[in-house]
């Protein structure tokens, strides 16, 4: 996710393509995000803005939001 979003690998969309890999990572290995889609752009843009894209602060974002799949019909 940082990588992707700093790197700029994609002449647009950058941003978007790096929250829609790692949310389709996260169910390969268990887990799903429980967040808004608001939530997640404003983290997202607002951090880059701030140049504080960085991986602590992204595994922190996705440690509070990161649910067991198990958990996903409880919500």
């Amino acid at each position: 996710m940082e990588s992707l979003a700093n790197n700029h690998a994609f002449l647009e969309g950058y941003k978007r393509i790096s929250f829609v890999l790692t949310d389709a990572f996260l169910p390969a290995n268990g887990s799903f995000l429980a967040v808004e889609a608001l939530s997640a752009h404003r983290f997202i843009t607002e951090a880059i803005s701030k140049r504080e894209f960085r991986f602590r602060q992204i595994r922190e974002w996705l440690a509070e939001r990161a649910r067991p799949l198990s958990d996903q019909g409880s919500l």
